[in-house]
């Protein structure tokens, strides 16, 4: 029941009703109470529930607590947090980082160097 745990959970702390879920995933109140008891969903409803409870599918499912992004290739999309990007966007940011990261660590390197002279 780890999916519907978590769904019913984040409902409370974040006081987002049943009524949001259901309306916007497209289902009844029935549907969504029948889905929540016998802890079954599809992956599209999960993607909408997700995206209103601000977490990613992989949190919903997984019997860890880790909230991070998750990359699949579900449409090639990457689902996290605060926003859905496309892969391709998240490649391309993680390879700018890398590139920021590698040019502090020469100027650290540069400076301890200049400090040690």
């Amino acid at each position: 029941m780890i999916i519907s745990e978590r769904i019913l959970q984040l409902l409370k702390n974040q006081k987002v009703t049943k009524r949001k879920i259901y309306t916007e995933v497209g289902i009844t109140a029935q549907t969504l109470d029948d889905k929540l008891k016998k802890d079954y969903f599809l992956i599209g409803e999960l993607q909408i529930i997700s995206g209103i409870l601000g977490v990613s599918v992989s949190y919903l499912i997984s019997e860890n607590e880790e909230k991070n992004l998750s990359i699949g290739d579900n449409n090639n999309l990457a689902i996290g947090k605060h926003a859905n990007i496309t892969l391709d966007a998240c490649r391309a940011e993680n390879e700018h980082l890398k590139k920021e990261l590698l040019k502090a660590k020469d100027e650290i390197i540069e400076l301890l160097k200049s400090k040690n002279q």
